[in-house]
């Protein structure tokens, strides 16, 4: 483990190589690293079984309000009724921060989140809107990672994990609990 971060050794040097630019893509071909507008983003691919392993993104103020939405894509634990079962396609790198719902990058930004209350408000206010404020307010850039954290076999995050750095000294950490995770019914 990497003590100071709490990320398993791996996705602390991820994040460390993403922070310093290294195009991770060309040596594992789990890693994405979509390059448009400035920006470098790293997006772990899942085992398979599960989501998106992680999120490393460096957020500048231009790349702020540039993602999009969810879109119709089915995430891991999806039951197909976000309204019905109270969950969400959740961006742990947000579309306001730059991050994407749609495209080619999409399966690798979108978990299954319980919608009310963790995806909004609490995600949005206590993790979205603190990095946002921040980026922009203070013309800072902000290495932004995130990990959800899976229990056995479970496709759904129980845990998501922010932890952000930014170049005029702001540090942030946040752990969302994820109720979807847990047992599920119908409705």
């Amino acid at each position: 483990m990497d003590g100071d971060r709490g990320l398993p050794e791996g996705d602390a040097r991820i994040g460390q190589r993403a922070a310093a630019g290294v195009d991770l893509a060309a040596d594992d071909p789990g890693v994405q690293v979509p390059r448009a507008a400035g920006r470098v983003v790293v997006a772990v691919a899942g085992d398979g079984l599960r989501g998106p392993a992680g999120v490393y993104a460096q957020i500048r103020p231009e790349m702020l309000n540039t993602g999009t939405e969810a879109g119709t894509l089915r995430t891991p634990g999806w039951r197909g009724d976000g309204i019905a079962f109270n969950e969400a396609r959740g961006h742990p790198y947000a579309n306001r921060l730059g991050g994407h719902g749609k495209g080619r990058f999409a399966h690798q930004n979108l978990v299954t989140e319980t919608q009310t209350p963790t995806n909004t408000p609490e995600q949005r206010v206590q993790v979205e809107a603190v990095i946002y404020d921040q980026v922009k307010n203070n013309d800072e850039i902000v290495q932004y990672n995130v990990v959800p954290k899976y229990a056995g076999n479970s496709p759904i995050p129980h845990e998501i994990h922010f932890t952000a750095y930014g170049s005029k000294g702001f540090t942030f950490t946040y752990i969302l609990e994820n109720p979807a995770a847990y047992v599920r019914t119908g409705v």
